[in-house]
C-alpha cells in the first residue's frame, strides 16, 4: 500500500484511512465563566458523508455544545495539574514534524543538520507534497485534515481512485520536515479514549512544537542570506498555526492558535452549551469611527497590538516608540492650541525639546497638570505597583538595543514584550485624555489571550534534543493556594513599600485605600513649578464633606514637625481661594523612615501640633498605624466603612479601630500561665465574653475573654482600677508592657468585611476569607392590631427614586456643580427603605453614560449600597 498506508473503502464509503490514527478532529471551543473566559480542546467525531454539509452561522449558533458537567471540588488540585496524566518516564521515540510554509522556498529539495546549543536537529525540504482532507470540502482550520504525503505515483492512483466526496485534497507549498523525538507515551495518549489524556497530548505537542520554531528560522535565516529572497521572512505560530505529528502509521494534527480553528465566526459557550458569538464592537460604534479621523499614535499603538500576537516583536517595539512619541507631541500640541498659541509658536515649543524626550514629557505635565499614571494598582503582581514614566522609559531602552544594537526578541521574552506593549498603549491612551483608571480596559483584553493561545509546558535543548519539562510534584498547587500566594505577595508589597530603598509612598497610600475598597481615590493635579507650600499627591471623595479631600504625604528620615502641618494648612487657604468648599485634609507621616516601622516611635508630633491639626480640619495618620489596621482587617474580617470613615476625623487617625473603647493597659503577661494581666482604668470594666483587642507593637490583637480573674479568682466582670487577669494565646515576644487594650463596645465595631475589592473577582484577592454583601436584616411584623398602610406600587417606587435621583442633580446644579454624585445606600436612606436597592441600582445603570458619566464603584452583582456613579450635569 506504499509508506503513507493508504487503504480504500469500498462503495460510497471509500476514504483515506490512517492506521493506528483515532477517526477525529482536534478543535478547540472558549467557555464563559462567572470569573472569565477559559478554553479546552474537544475532539469531536469525524462527520460522515451524509453530515458533512456546509451550516450557516445562524444554525451554528442555534445549535447547543454539550453540557458541561461540575467537577467536585476536591478534584480541583488534580484538574489544574497540566500535564499529570502522561508518563513522563516513558522512552523517547522517534517522530517527525510537517509544516507547510507561507511561501516557496526556491531551492531544490534538501536536508539540512540545524543546530542551537547542544541540540542538533535534521531539517529537510519537501516541495511535492499534498495535505489529504476527510470530507466533500476543504476547511481553512484544517480539522478534518488528515496527513501531508509526498506526491507520488501511487498516490497519485489511489486519490484517482476515490470517485466520491469522502475525501478532498490539497497541493501544498514548501513544506518543511523535522525529525526530533517525543515521549512514547504522548502518541498513546493523543489515541486514549479519556478525553482528559488526549487534551494532555494535545498540550504536550502544541508545546513540543513551539520549541521547534527557532530551528525553523534558524534555516530560513540561512537560506534568506544565500538567496536574497524577499519574499521569505522568519515566521512565528500566526504563519505556521497547524502541523502534523507523525510516526509510523499514526498522524497527529496539532493547532497553535484556537483562532484559526474556526472555519466559520468564532462563539464563546456558556456551561449549558448554549452559544454566543464573539463581538467585540457594534455596526454602530464602526460607523461613528468612520467619521472621525484617527487620533495621531492611536493606529501605531493598535498596529503594535497585532505585532505582538503575530510573533513580531522586535518590529512591535519600533512601533510602540513611534506611537508613543507621535502621540506625546500631538498632545503638547492640542494643549498649546487650547491655550490660543500660534502655528509659529507652537513649532518653536517644540522644538526647544526636540530629540529630548523627558523633557518634553516633562513640558506635557506642565502644561496639562496632569500627573503621568502610576503607581497603578492591580490583583495581578507584576503589575501592582507599575508607574507608566518608569515603564516608558524601560520601553525605550528596548528599542534603542534594537534599532542600534540589533538585538532580535524571540518567544523566550513574550512576558517582557506583553508588559511593554501594555504600558505603552496604557501611555498613549492616558496622552489622549482617558482618566488613569480608565487606560487598563480593552474590549478585547480577555477574549484575544484565549484565542491566541501559548505553550502550557516549558522547554529546554539538550544533545537529546528539544525536551519539554516535565511539571514537578512541588509546583502542582490547587487554586487555592495560589490565591493565598498572591495575595501574601501583594502584602508583602505594600508592607516594604515603607521601608528601606524600596520606599514607595504614593503606591502604599493606592493599596491602602485599596485595602479599603476605596475607588474614590484618583491623582491630584500635577504640582505647579515654584509652588511655595505643600501639594496634595492625590484626592478622595468624602461622603462627609460631599467634595474631594486631598491626601498629602511626607516621607522623612527622622520626625515631623509642626511645619509639615503649616504648609498643609497654607495649601488649604489656598485651595479656599480657588474656590474650594471643604478644608479638610488627610496627611501621612512615614517618619524614620530608615528604621523598620514596627520599631518606630508611636508617638510622632505633639500635643501643640495635634491641636493645631484639629483646629485646622486635618487628619493625620501614620504608615504603622496603616499597616496594623490592613493586616487586622485582614486577619479578623473587619468591616471597612467605619475605619474609613473614621480616617478623616481631624487630628490623630487610625490609634484604635471605630467600636473599641480604651480600657486599660498592660502590666505583663505570664507565660507560663497563658495568662494577660491588664491594668484597668479608673471607670472601665471587662467582662468575661467581651472581645478584646491589643494594640501590639508590630500588630493588633483580637481574641475573646474566655476566662477573667481578679487576685486570682475567677469572675465574670472587673472593674477598674483593677488588675485583671486574662487567658490568652501571646507569646513574650509579642507583647511589652504598657501596650494598650481596648474592649468591643459600640455597634460599629469593625466585625465583618461585607463588599469584594476588585469587582470582576468571586472575593477579593487580598483576602483569604469569602465575603458577602450583608443582608438587611427583616422588619418586625407589625402587631395584629394595628393596621398597616398599603404598600406603595412597583411604579410608584420607580417614581420616587427616579424624583430622588433628579433632586440631587438639581441641588448640584443650583451650586454650579458640573457633576453630580449619587450614592445608592443614600438614596435608599432617603427613601427610607433599604429593600430597594436593587431598584435603585437599575435605575443608576440605566441613568449612566459611559462617555460623559464615571462609574465610582459597581459591585460585583451590579446592586448593594456601595454602588456609587458620578454623573455629568446638566444632563442631555
Amino acid at each position: 500500500m506504499g509508506p503513507f498506508q493508504v487503504q480504500l473503502r469500498t462503495s460510497h464509503d471509500a476514504a483515506v484511512h490512517l492506521v493506528n490514527h483515532p477517526e477525529q478532529a482536534v478543535k478547540y471551543e472558549v467557555i464563559r465563566l462567572t470569573t472569565g473566559l477559559s478554553i479546552r480542546a474537544i475532539f469531536p467525531a469525524l462527520e460522515d458523508i451524509e453530515s458533512d454539509q456546509l451550516k450557516s452561522l445562524k444554525v451554528i449558533l442555534a445549535e447547543k455544545s454539550e453540557p458541561l458537567s461540575l467537577v467536585p471540588r476536591e478534584e480541583w488540585p488534580e484538574r489544574v495539574r497540566l500535564g499529570d496524566l502522561l508518563k513522563w518516564g516513558s522512552s523517547l521515540v522517534e517522530i517527525d514534524l510537517y509544516v507547510e510554509l507561507p511561501f516557496w522556498l526556491l531551492v531544490e529539495p534538501s536536508a539540512y543538520t540545524v543546530t542551537l546549543g547542544p541540540c542538533s536537529l535534521q531539517l529537510s525540504i519537501i516541495q511535492d507534497a499534498v495535505e489529504v482532507q476527510y470530507g466533500k470540502r476543504y476547511r481553512n482550520s484544517h480539522s478534518n485534515a488528515r496527513s501531508f504525503h509526498e506526491i507520488t505515483e501511487p498516490l497519485i492512483q489511489q486519490l484517482d481512485k476515490v470517485k466520491d466526496n469522502s475525501l478532498n485534497y490539497r497541493v501544498l507549498r514548501t513544506v518543511i520536515k523535522i525529525r526530533t523525538k517525543c515521549l512514547d507515551d504522548a502518541i498513546t495518549a493523543a489515541g486514549d479514549k479519556e478525553e482528559r489524556r488526549r487534551q494532555e497530548a494535545a498540550h504536550y505537542f502544541q508545546s513540543l512544537v513551539f520549541g521547534h520554531f527557532d530551528f525553523v528560522n534558524r534555516l530560513l535565516v540561512a537560506y534568506a542570506l544565500t538567496a536574497e529572497d524577499a519574499f521569505s521572512y522568519e515566521l512565528s505560530e500566526w504563519d505556521l498555526p497547524f502541523w502534523f505529528v507523525n510516526r509510523g502509521q499514526s498522524w497527529i494534527p496539532v493547532s497553535l492558535m484556537p483562532y484559526f480553528t474556526y472555519d466559520q465566526m468564532p462563539f464563546v459557550r456558556d456551561w449549558d452549551g448554549n452559544r454566543q458569538a464573539i463581538a467585540l464592537t457594534n455596526p454602530e460604534s464602526i460607523k461613528k469611527a468612520l467619521r472621525t479621523r484617527p487620533a495621531p499614535g492611536r493606529l501605531e499603538a493598535l498596529d503594535a497590538w497585532s505585532l505582538f500576537y503575530r510573533g513580531r516583536y522586535t518590529d512591535a517595539v519600533r512601533l510602540l516608540a513611534t506611537s508613543v512619541e507621535v502621540s506625546l507631541e500631538n498632545a503638547i500640541v492640542k494643549e498649546l492650541q487650547a491655550k490660543n498659541k500660534s502655528q509659529k509658536e507652537i513649532e518653536k515649543r517644540l522644538a526647544e525639546t526636540f530629540n529630548d524626550f523627558d523633557a518634553r514629557l516633562d513640558d506635557y505635565v506642565n502644561l496639562s497638570g496632569r500627573r503621568v499614571p502610576g503607581p497603578i494598582i492591580a490583583p495581578i503582581p507584576y503589575i501592582n505597583g507599575v508607574r507608566l514614566r518608569v515603564e516608558i522609559e524601560r520601553n525605550r531602552k528596548l528599542r534603542h538595543k534594537v534599532v542600534h544594537e540589533g538585538i532580535r526578541i524571540t518567544k523566550g521574552l513574550e512576558g517582557a514584550m506583553l508588559r511593554a506593549v501594555e504600558t505603552s498603549v496604557w501611555f498613549v491612551k492616558w496622552l489622549h485624555g482617558w482618566k488613569e483608571d480608565e487606560i487598563m480596559r480593552q474590549q478585547a483584553r480577555s477574549i484575544l489571550p484565549v484565542l491566541r493561545g501559548k505553550p502550557m509546558h516549558n522547554w529546554t535543548y539538550t544533545a537529546e534534543g528539544v525536551t519539554l519539562l516535565s511539571p514537578s510534584k512541588e509546583d502542582m498547587t490547587d487554586d487555592e493556594v495560589l490565591q493565598h500566594l498572591q495575595r501574601e505577595i501583594l502584602r508583602r508589597q505594600f508592607v516594604s513599600s515603607i521601608d528601606g530603598e524600596t520606599r514607595d509612598l504614593e503606591f502604599f497610600i493606592r493599596m491602602f485605600f485599596c485595602y479599603l475598597d476605596c475607588d474614590y481615590i484618583e491623582s491630584a493635579p500635577a504640582e505647579p513649578p515654584g509652588c511655595p507650600h505643600a501639594h496634595e499627591r492625590y484626592q478622595i471623595w468624602s461622603d462627609v464633606a460631599k467634595e474631594a479631600v486631598p491626601i498629602f504625604y511626607f516621607d522623612v528620615p527622622g520626625m515631623p514637625s509642626i511645619e509639615h502641618l503649616q504648609s498643609v494648612a497654607a495649601r488649604l487657604l489656598s485651595r479656599m481661594n480657588e474656590g474650594r468648599k471643604n478644608s479638610q485634609a488627610l496627611c501621612v507621616f512615614n517618619y524614620q523612615n530608615t528604621l523598620p516601622w514596627q520599631v518606630r516611635n508611636d508617638a510622632f508630633l505633639g500635643d501643640k501640633a495635634v491641636a493645631f491639626a484639629r483646629q485646622c480640619g486635618i487628619a493625620m495618620v501614620s504608615t504603622a498605624d496603616m499597616v496594623r489596621t490592613v493586616e487586622a482587617m485582614m486577619a479578623y474580617k473587619w468591616d471597612f466603612r467605619p475605619i474609613l470613615h473614621s480616617l478623616f476625623q481631624s487630628g490623630r487617625s487610625l490609634t484604635s479601630p471605630p467600636g473599641f473603647e480604651r480600657v486599660g493597659v498592660v502590666n505583663r503577661l505570664y507565660p507560663a500561665q497563658r495568662a494577660l494581666s491588664v491594668s484597668v482604668d479608673p471607670g472601665k470594666e471587662i467582662r468575661k465574653d467581651d472581645t478584646l483587642l491589643v494594640r501590639l507593637w508590630h500588630k493588633y490583637h483580637q481574641q475573646a475573654v474566655d476566662s477573667l480573674a481578679l487576685n486570682k479568682t475567677m469572675v465574670e466582670a472587673v472593674q477598674g482600677p483593677n488588675n485583671a487577669g486574662i487567658g490568652t494565646t501571646l507569646t513574650k515576644n509579642e507583647v511589652n508592657d504598657g501596650e494598650i487594650v481596648f474592649v468591643r463596645r459600640y455597634a460599629d465595631a469593625p466585625d465583618k468585611r461585607p463588599v469584594p475589592f476588585y469587582d470582576d473577582m468571586p472575593n477579593n484577592i487580598f483576602y483569604d476569607h469569602p465575603v458577602e454583601e450583608p443582608t438587611p436584616a427583616a422588619a418586625a411584623p407589625p402587631a395584629a392590631a394595628v393596621s398597616t398602610p398599603t404598600a406603595p406600587s412597583e411604579v410608584e417606587i420607580e417614581k420616587a427614586i427616579k424624583q430622588l435621583i433628579a433632586a440631587k442633580m438639581a441641588a448640584a446644579t443650583a451650586k454650579g456643580s458640573k457633576e453630580c454624585f449619587v450614592n445608592a445606600g443614600e438614596i435608599a436612606k432617603a427613601l427610607g427603605d433599604d429593600g430597594q436597592i436593587p431598584k435603585i441600582c437599575k435605575a443608576m445603570c440605566d441613568l449612566y453614560n459611559e462617555e460623559t458619566d464615571t462609574a465610582l464603584h459597581i459591585p460585583p452583582k451590579k446592586q448593594g449600597s456601595a454602588m456609587s456613579f458620578k454623573y455629568k450635569i446638566p444632563r442631555q
